[in-house]
């Protein structure tokens, strides 16, 4: 990257800029420090890590620059999504202008003189002074990225096109199909979490990448498919630490892990088993869209249904339970929890809320007439969605019916602590079952809180960025909530436009948009190797083929 070099990895932390090409990630701090991390594969096997921690040096004399917090300004422009960062390092002013619009991931760094004679870089090897305001270097970064995701277009208010254009950007950033990763909860911009992979890449990133990027979307699928072996070896090796006895055919992917596909998680988390059923979940709607094969996903269902009968409890009434799961609350150990019984329950029944008779049943938690978060739950706070996802992503026949009420009950029990994700989930659903103008302000409250500079952090008090899982989230609410995209097992007959998928499946499009959006447009959705163009208004949804 020519001149520029980590210099402080503390200080980087507060991120205002960042591009990734999947293996490097740049990072810029408010004083101008200049962070890389790298993929495991060329920074060791299990983490990314920080990469040299040098000092910015010239690039004709290799002088040192020490960066200086001085003069630091920043301008977001709305119009055209450019981000414009200058500041000052002793001799050198640079400016770095981001552009977050088109296909690419622009970045064009221009250093000019501070103040006369102060640099003298040689010349036909005699030095000659710059004066101030003389460009010392200018170009665009050579390792940004095509960025070749769908776009989305909407016509609203400037500041919705500004967040969903940066969400997109920041999915687009975060993966490299080439490199045979997945995704972290932080991409290559932080060295938060290790740069290890979660249920973050399947639940939250990929249903996004899947209409938008399907390349990019089969990465994180492919990264699960070639460490089958491993996740056998974490079934055994787990089991035996539980003191369970589970089949040889069993298998458990790991709620961490990092290039080896082997469990590196500790304590309880080895415990958050529903990360399991969320790979299958994918991998069954990559095989649908036509990005994965039955062969392939045949013997993951079949260890993971395995893996899960393995653990069931009997019960009174012929019911199972599942018993002692960190859930996906992660506050406290839980028996029954919805979410991953309803995960486990689809499995064991061959990818299909239809139960076979052979099949075995799970209990499913309920109070007064709904279903709760867990058996005998008792909780006024939660750390982030978890009952309303058996509404949306499961899906789940039953909680659907009970959707307007479950919102009623769980939409205000979010802890701020928590991460943006859930106003998304909850933005979803009631986009699809209530208003969808109070589905835009959930909406908008799972992202404003959020946003640093076009940028997502974690926190909402912190600068945790950029926070990838919260992109791919908020945009499960453009698409699947107000756009209407939704992955169905057959085809809604008051669907505006319906295709079939493989594997059963059906797409279907029915709109939810807010009334302050007159419509959105999606230029390159790819489906099964198709390429649309899709026009969504409140009433109407007219497909043509191509990028429009």
């Amino acid at each position: 990257m020519d001149a520029w070099m980590v210099v402080n990895r503390d200080a980087a932390e507060k991120t205002l800029a960042w591009v990734s090409n999947g293996r490097v990630g740049a990072r810029i701090s408010r004083s101008g420090e200049i962070a890389l991390i790298l993929r495991p594969s060329e920074a060791g096997t299990e983490n990314w890590t920080p990469y040299k921690m040098e000092t910015l040096r010239r690039a004709w004399d290799g002088q040192p620059i020490r960066p200086e917090a001085a003069d630091y300004e920043e301008r977001w422009d709305l119009r055209t999504g450019q981000l414009t960062q200058r500041y000052r390092c002793r001799g050198l002013k640079v400016e770095v202008v981001t552009q977050a619009l088109g296909d690419r991931i622009e970045q064009q760094r221009t250093y000019t003189a501070e103040r006369a004679g102060t640099l003298e870089p040689p010349v036909d090897g005699q030095p000659s002074k710059l004066y101030a305001g003389d460009v010392v270097t200018t170009g665009n970064l050579k390792e940004m990225p095509t960025i070749d995701l769908a776009t989305i277009e909407v016509d609203g208010p400037a500041e919705d096109r500004q967040a969903i254009n940066a969400m997109r950007l920041t999915l687009g950033a975060a993966i490299d199909p080439k490199v045979g990763r997945s995704v972290a909860p932080h991409g290559t911009s932080s060295s938060l979490y290790n740069g290890r992979v979660f249920w973050d890449a399947e639940m939250w990133v990929f249903p996004s990448l899947l209409l938008l990027d399907p390349e990019r979307a089969k990465a994180i699928l492919d990264y699960r498919l070639n460490r089958k072996d491993a996740a056998f070896s974490n079934a055994q090796e787990w089991a035996q630490e539980k003191g369970k006895k589970l089949s040889n055919a069993a298998l458990k992917f790991p709620w961490e892990s990092g290039l080896s596909g082997k469990e590196l998680a500790t304590g309880e988390f080895k415990d958050e088993l529903h990360v399991n059923g969320g790979v299958l979940w994918a991998l069954n709607q990559g095989e649908q869209f036509g990005l994965v094969t039955a062969a392939q996903t045949d013997p993951i269902a079949q260890g993971l249904s395995a893996f899960w009968r393995g653990l069931l409890t009997p019960r009174e009434g012929d019911l199972f339970d599942l018993k002692n799961v960190l859930g996906v609350d992660e506050w406290k150990r839980v028996d029954n929890e919805l979410y991953t019984n309803l995960l486990s329950q689809w499995t064991i029944n061959g990818r299909s809320w239809q139960r076979p008779g052979w099949a075995p049943e799970l209990y499913l938690p309920r109070s007064a007439g709904n279903f709760t978060a867990y058996e005998g739950e008792r909780q006024n706070v939660f750390k982030q969605a978890n009952t309303l996802l058996a509404v949306y992503p499961l899906q789940y026949p039953g909680a659907e019916k009970e959707a307007y009420r479950l919102l009623s009950i769980y939409a205000h029990k979010l802890d701020r602590r928590g991460p943006p994700m859930s106003e998304a989930i909850h933005a979803t659903v009631r986009a699809r079952f209530g208003d969808p103008d109070e589905a835009y302000t959930e909406w908008r409250k799972g992202w404003s809180e959020f946003m640093r500079n076009g940028l997502f952090s974690e926190s909402r008090r912190d600068d945790r960025t950029v926070f990838v899982t919260g992109a791919g989230g908020c945009l499960q609410t453009v698409l699947y909530g107000f756009a209407g995209f939704r992955i169905d097992y057959q085809q809604n007959p008051d669907a505006k436009w319906s295709i079939p998928l493989r594997n059963g499946g059906w797409l279907n499009v029915n709109p939810r948009l807010p009334t302050v959006w007159k419509r959105i447009t999606l230029r390159g959705v790819e489906i099964l190797g198709k390429k649309f163009t899709f026009e969504i208004s409140a009433d109407r949804v007219q497909v043509l083929e191509g990028d429009g």
